[in-house]
């Protein structure tokens, strides 16, 4: 079981969840989580929350059912590379993830055309959205429908310190994001040789969208294991990877005591 999810949806995206931010909590709790991270659809999600919510965020409690609460963002990068949440606003939340989506991306790709403009375009645009000093994550980079070069998008990654995730909900048969064709796991496999070559922190995620799959990354985790990705480098045990103040941390409850190891947590 992994310390700390930072990919998780409530009500407030407007799809896949009617839970609010204490059930979320309430549940993370349960299944002995030190740290949830909240991470709703930014504004240009049909049927996500207005600007406002994500504003008012700074406000929200900190500490429910004995863990720690951060507030964040799935921001979505737009045609072009920009995000869908002013700067403003971004930066009073705690950390922000930027995904591709369609919408309200305007083209994704289907499996059945040339696949290097689309490549180009989605390379160009995640390069981009790194380029924001705010951005400290980029959302589920195996989704097959925005097609983009690996070991440039791994370079601007080391280059500019973010974060790159392993998506659960992306893997599996009924994974998202997937396109016919294209093998999820073949290429989640490259970006972790990749991230650990060039020494890039990975985030394990649920991208739970409501409690249910709340800290539940098995297939992620094996596919870490697989690769030998180095322990240090993953954030959801080394919370310090997410460069945020101290103050934001300091009441998660104490990590479980466990043999001095460089093992990855179980699946």
């Amino acid at each position: 079981m992994i310390a700390a999810d930072l990919h998780t949806h409530t009500i407030a995206s407007g799809h896949g969840s009617a839970a609010t931010v204490g059930q979320m909590a309430r549940v993370a709790s349960m299944r002995g989580l030190r740290l949830l991270g909240i991470s709703d659809h930014g504004p240009a999600t049909p049927g996500a929350a207005l600007p406002s919510y994500f504003y008012n965020l700074a406000l929200a409690p900190r500490d429910r059912f004995g863990i720690r609460l951060l507030y964040g963002v799935e921001a979505n990068i737009l045609d072009g590379g920009s995000l869908d949440l002013d700067h403003s606003i971004l930066a009073r939340l705690d950390y922000v993830i930027a995904s591709m989506h369609c919408p309200p991306r305007s083209v994704i790709y289907h499996g059945n055309d040339e696949i290097e403009a689309y490549r180009e375009r989605n390379t160009r645009d995640y390069i981009r959205a790194m380029s924001n000093p705010l951005v400290r994550i980029i959302g589920h980079p195996d989704n097959s429908q925005f097609p983009y070069c690996v070991h440039r998008l791994t370079d601007a990654a080391a280059e500019s310190g973010v974060i790159l995730e392993i998506n659960e909900a992306s893997l599996g048969l009924n994974g998202f994001h997937r396109v016919e064709g294209i093998d999820t796991e073949k290429n989640y496999r490259i970006l972790i040789r990749l991230c650990k070559k060039k020494g890039i922190p990975l985030l394990v995620s649920s991208d739970s969208h409501g409690p249910d799959q709340i800290g539940q990354t098995g297939r992620a985790l094996a596919l870490l294991h697989e690769q030998d990705f180095p322990r240090e480098l993953l954030v959801n045990e080394h919370f310090e990877l997410l460069h945020l103040p101290e103050r934001l941390l300091h009441s998660c409850r104490p990590a479980p005591s466990a043999p001095d190891t460089d093992a990855l947590p179980p699946a």
